[in-house]
């Protein structure tokens, strides 16, 4: 790159590959802006020579690799924006040095970016914590041959996007929404009292918002909405005087919308998706997906005058103390399974079977229908049996009408007769 070149502003074209690793050590940029192409790979490590850049826009590519941490290292850089890419990995920078003194902006939502922020990682942002501004340009602006060129950046602000066509020295902005951040939001966060806008939106962070958030004075935009952050709104949070836009929506927070402030000026889906929030601008608690509908109160209706329920399926007892006791019985009849007042006992079933008589331990024990078949079985058998077995006479004719049968079944069969000790016996032969 020529070290005469201040401004690359090559935004919103058609351009493919990766970005050249050619930036010399007496690279003058100060402005370099590849939003909205189609280049790809890492950004290059020579960009570490522009040693003036202020506005570095690379969004909406599909560059990838982790967090370019040499970018920490440019003491001018003001604006950044790495927003809708690849870039993937922690924002770990061991070897930063007083990063990002003078930084403003710094945009690096839409990406795979994950684990937890790193301890202090806001706590050497000087421009976002001094409010102080009255001695600087309010412009950012590159002077070339005594034209100015202003310098403008496309924001998240208040849920929209936003193009900044100047940017203003005093405007600060952190948006590290949709990416995979989790873990609490870092208490060194709360003292950027200059911070303008904070969007940590579809992440997975979690814990309490801190109470401290009541030190950022100057802010107008927060949105944290679909975390995991649990517990109650702080009241500090209704402080904020300037705040315009708010979305906690789609978290786990409880208790009741600090009231008496502008957080009731905000919409109800600011604060909807928390299942135990309550309190106007909430109409009413919100219930989960899978809890039952409320069941209001029937002898509540003290104005009811008219009740049938009659012919239903409802069981269980008619609630009392109240003026359901006032209607007819006929109100309820047909329920067989429902009882109490009005109603004088608790109706039967057409088909139900007559009621039982009372009986003792044993006989309610014995099944009559079971033991009337066995006993039926037994007496017949014993009426045929009986007498073959105990009457001799009819044991003879038995024997001789079987022997009759048998012969005439089988006709070499025939009976002879035989004598022994004086007896005369019967005897079938083959």
């Amino acid at each position: 790159m020529t070290k005469n070149l201040m401004v690359l502003n090559l935004r919103r074209n058609r351009l493919q590959g990766p970005i050249p690793d050619k930036f010399s050590a007496s690279c003058a940029l100060r402005t370099l802006n590849l939003n909205g192409n189609l280049l790809h790979g890492k950004v290059p490590n020579s960009l570490a020579h522009c040693s003036k850049l202020e506005v570095l826009d690379i969004g909406t590519n599909q560059i990838d690799g982790r967090f370019p941490c040499f970018l920490q290292n440019l003491p001018t850089l003001s604006v950044l924006v790495l927003r809708n890419n690849k870039f993937h990995g922690t924002l770990g920078c061991s070897k930063a040095k007083n990063p990002w003194k003078i930084i403003q902006i710094v945009d690096i939502a839409f990406n795979n970016f994950s684990g937890k922020l790193p301890e202090n990682y806001f706590r050497t942002l000087k421009k976002m914590k001094d409010d102080d501004h009255n001695a600087e340009p309010d412009i950012i602006q590159s002077a070339i041959n005594n034209v100015y060129y202003q310098d403008s950046v496309t924001v998240m602000s208040k849920g929209q996007q936003m193009e900044l066509i100047k940017i203003r020295r005093i405007f600060t902005a952190i948006d590290f929404s949709s990416n995979h951040f989790k873990g609490q939001i870092p208490e060194d966060l709360m003292d950027l009292k200059a911070l303008y806008i904070l969007n940590f939106s579809n992440n997975a962070f979690s814990g309490e918002i801190p109470s401290t958030i009541g030190n950022l004075t100057q802010l107008e935009s927060l949105d944290l909405s679909n975390n995991s952050l649990v517990g109650e709104i702080p009241t500090q949070l209704a402080s904020l005087s300037f705040l315009s836009y708010l979305n906690l929506s789609f978290n786990h927070l409880v208790g009741k919308i600090p009231t008496g402030t502008q957080l009731q000026s905000f919409e109800a889906s600011s604060f909807e998706g928390n299942y135990g929030l309550y309190g106007p601008p909430l109409t009413e608690i919100p219930k989960r997906p899978n809890d039952p509908p409320p069941q209001p109160a029937c002898g509540s209706l003290s104005f009811l005058s008219y009740l049938n329920l009659s012919f239903n399926h409802l069981v269980g007892k008619i609630p009392t103390g109240t003026q359901l006791q006032s209607f007819e019985a006929s109100s309820f009849e047909g329920n067989y399974g429902l009882y109490g007042p009005p109603l004088t006992e608790i109706p039967k079933r057409p088909n139900d079977p007559p009621p039982q008589p009372a009986c003792g331990r044993l006989a309610c024990s014995i099944d009559w229908s079971f033991l009337s078949v066995e006993l039926g079985f037994v007496i017949g058998l014993g009426i045929i049996i009986g007498p073959i077995m105990f009457w001799k006479k009819w044991r003879v004719r038995y024997w001789k009408r079987v022997d009759k049968i048998l012969c005439w079944m089988f006709s070499r069969m025939y009976l002879e007769y035989a004598t022994d000790r004086g007896q005369t016996y019967t005897v079938l032969r083959w």
